[in-house]
């Protein structure tokens, strides 16, 4: 499902809890939805955050592998993204694809990493330096990372000689340092507008 402009945010909201009422499936296998909320949306909205909590809720019930869950485009105030629930970070999730957009991703303590996820995909989202690298550390299967203006002041991608990082793309990501070390990386894309004042790159033999 992805709205445009031309519906409004109720509308958009409201046919996507129908959707969510009306679907009996036990399991789907793709849930992607993209809203364009507009530019001076008031995101922090107790309504807006339950139904966002609902949605996720409703792919964690459904064992959703492919989930994208995006608001577009990115309000100007940058305290304001959503934040995830903490139940998407509290039971072994079948997922292997993953995509947000404008949201807060503070997993909670004792959280041990999504064991099946093969691709991640951040865009406008606000992350901890070191919360990208234990998602890393702890994602073994993980191939493709892709960071695209998220809030971070550095990048540290440790990746361990049997994990499977192959593709790493940075797009727009203020971040002055930029540690890289991961053996089966074959493919790193850098964008922006201005280079890092620090890049180090270790045992990266296949890139």
């Amino acid at each position: 499902m992805i709205f445009s402009r031309s519906l409004t945010e109720e509308e958009s909201v409201n046919a996507v809890n129908r959707y969510v009422q009306l679907n009996k499936q036990n399991e789907i296998c793709k849930f992607c939805l993209q809203i364009c909320l507009g530019e001076y949306v008031d995101v922090q909205r107790p309504e807006l955050k339950v139904y966002t909590d609902k949605w996720f809720e409703f792919a964690v019930h459904r064992s959703v592998k492919e989930l994208n869950l995006a608001f577009y485009p990115k309000p100007y105030l940058e305290e304001e993204e959503l934040k995830l629930p903490g139940f998407l970070f509290s039971y072994d999730s079948p997922m292997t694809h993953f995509t947000l957009g404008y949201f807060d991703f503070s997993p909670p303590a004792g959280f041990t990493g999504f064991g099946s996820l093969v691709s991640l995909y951040l865009r406008w989202v606000n992350i901890a330096d070191d919360t990208l690298e234990s998602i890393v550390l702890n994602c073994p299967v993980l191939s493709d990372l892709y960071l695209w203006e998220c809030s971070l002041s550095s990048i540290k991608i440790l990746s361990p000689k049997d994990f499977q990082l192959k593709r790493l793309l940075v797009a727009f990501v203020c971040a002055p340092k930029i540690d890289i070390m991961a053996p089966n990386l074959k493919s790193f894309h850098f964008s922006g507008f201005n280079l890092p004042s620090r890049c180090s790159f270790q045992n990266i033999h296949m890139l």
